[in-house]
């Protein structure tokens, strides 16, 4: 995972998280920072690793949370369409 910041603030104690349902098995490794400058001068990484024994389809419910210009900022989806190639 690689997030940047567009805005003309950075994106303070920003945290991913990532679920997926009980037949896989997810490991996140820890994030590079947790501070995203401002202005795309800079990017967190963060290594998602998944075990699909069953080769089912892969979902994901993700959240990101962050604070930018003191506002705190949650987010989260459900992704459901990962291309094939990544699940199989």
């Amino acid at each position: 995972m690689i997030a940047t910041n567009s805005t003309d603030q950075p994106m303070n104690d920003f945290l991913f998280q990532a679920a997926v349902p009980k037949s896989f098995q997810l490991q996140l490794m820890p994030p590079s920072s947790t501070i995203i400058p401002s202005n795309s001068n800079g990017s967190i990484k963060q290594m998602i690793k998944v075990i699909n024994p069953n080769k089912a389809q892969l979902k994901m419910r993700l959240r990101l949370s962050y604070k930018c210009q003191d506002k705190n900022t949650l987010e989260q989806c459900d992704v459901t369409n990962f291309p094939k190639q990544t699940w199989q």
